[in-house]
């Protein structure tokens, strides 16, 4: 073998990559070629020190516990880490939801009103560009219209709508109202002259023609809120210690009666006669020539009267409320006989401002809202009603508005007082008129509404 093809197999032979005779050749003429053998001690040398570079420390014999313990633990650490995660996915979730369902509900707590499922409550329509009186502020029912004060440019006026639609029928510019009162066929109208004195006016409902007018000389010391009374018959009227009676076809006066007490209520009963009292003494008067019927003390000299008193005829059984000045009591409410006077019973009560009977149910409104069985004059629940306007109500339910500035429309529990629905309003309102399942009201805003009552569904 010669030197270039021993060189070529020289590193194949340290390798081992050789075959035995390959081999045997190599190394007999690496004895024989000195310049080969120092060749061989080279890579020799060269191939140790490789061997040595590359050689692998022993891994100690806990190794595999310690990388199972740092898997393990890692394992929790991204475990807890997924956890974390998820947990804040679903708190944002949540009140993501949470905001959204505010959201919602304060929609539709704007938008119409909150009941529960049993109920329903929808405006059967409204009618813009009505300009309302402060006092009532809300419409009066007199057949199929609404009658109702209005102001206007050239002075107040009467304007009659139709109840189904709202579209109104006629207007009638009359001067300053003091007080409206209205049937089935017509309307009549309290307005002050720049003198002081008043005007009453009688309009036939059907078309708001006046029919005839009468000026009284003596206004009431306690104002028109009680002191003018329509029946079928004639058209009552208090003044100065003297009731009147105008017939209610020609106006003239039919007969005047002396009253020697304060500022009185009037009333007429179902019987036809003229309910006259001033919270101190109830009378009752014949319509034909006022004449007494019978008359009752209500405990004079007992109590102290501080204004006129609030009185409502039903049935068979007058109610009436006063506000007392005694240091047990603010108020009082009374129920007597309508035939003898026979007082039923008493009960006290707060401050009264208005008074109404609902089926078996007396209302007081007062600071809030007081009510009281009309059997036995038991206080049943009371209702703290901010801003309360008149009430009205039937079997089942109270309507009234109330809460901040008046923009609710509210159904309360006859039984409990307990809040049935909520009507949100747009604007403020002075109070409402119930007839069957329809409540009547007045925004000040403007808006005329007539609003079909939530029942049992």
């Amino acid at each position: 073998m010669k030197c270039e093809e021993a060189r070529v197999h020289l590193e194949s032979a340290l390798l081992g990559l050789l075959s035995e005779a390959e081999t045997q050749a190599v190394e007999a003429h690496r004895r024989q070629c000195p310049a080969c053998a120092q060749e061989a001690l080279k890579g020799r040398q060269i191939a140790t020190l490789a061997r040595e570079a590359l050689a692998v420390a022993a891994a100690p014999p806990d190794i595999p516990d310690r990388i199972r313990k740092r898997l393990a633990a890692e394992r929790v650490r991204v475990r807890r880490q997924y956890a974390r995660s998820r947990l804040f996915l679903w708190a944002f979730r949540v009140a993501a939801l949470a905001l959204a369902a505010v959201l919602i509900y304060t929609s539709l707590r704007i938008l119409r009103p909150t009941r529960s499922a049993p109920y329903s409550v929808r405006v059967a329509w409204r009618r813009s560009g009505f300009l309302p009186l402060p006092s009532p502020g809300y419409p009066v029912v007199a057949g199929s219209y609404l009658i109702m004060g209005e102001r206007a440019t050239e002075g107040d006026r009467v304007t009659a709508v139709c109840k189904t639609t709202g579209k109104p029928i006629w207007s009638v510019n009359v001067g300053p109202i003091r007080a409206i009162r209205a049937d089935d066929e017509r309307v009549v109208v309290c307005t002050q002259l720049a003198s002081g004195c008043l005007h009453v006016r009688l309009l036939r409902r059907a078309d708001g023609k006046e029919l005839w007018r009468a000026e009284i000389d003596q206004p009431p010391a306690g104002g028109i809120r009680s002191a003018l009374s329509l029946g079928r018959t004639g058209l009552a009227w208090a003044v100065e210690h003297q009731i009147r009676l105008h017939d209610v076809e020609s106006g003239t006066l039919r007969w005047a009666s002396p009253w020697p007490g304060r500022q009185p209520a009037l009333a007429w009963m179902s019987s036809g006669e003229l309910l006259v009292t001033d919270g101190f003494r109830l009378e009752v008067l014949d319509p034909e020539h006022g004449h007494s019927r019978w008359c009752q003390n209500l405990g004079e000299g007992k109590v102290n009267v501080v204004q006129p008193p609030f009185v409502e005829c039903a049935g068979t059984r007058i109610y009436l409320v006063r506000a007392v000045a005694r240091p047990d009591a603010e108020g009082e409410l009374l129920c007597l006989e309508a035939d003898t006077g026979a007082l039923r019973w008493r009960t006290p009560c707060t401050v009264p401002l208005g008074l109404s009977v609902c089926f078996s149910f007396v209302l007081v409104r007062a600071k809030g809202l007081e009510v009281f069985h009309a059997d036995s004059g038991t206080p049943l629940w009371s209702a703290s009603l901010l801003g309360c306007a008149p009430a009205s109500g039937d079997a089942q339910q109270i309507y009234v508005v109330g809460g901040r500035g008046k923009r609710e429309l509210l159904a309360l529990d006859a039984s409990t007082g307990r809040a049935v629905w909520t009507y949100h309003l747009a604007s403020s309102c002075s109070g409402l008129v119930v007839e069957k399942e329809t409540g009547y009201l007045c925004g000040h805003d403007g808006r005329l509404y007539a609003v079909v009552l939530g029942r049992r569904g």
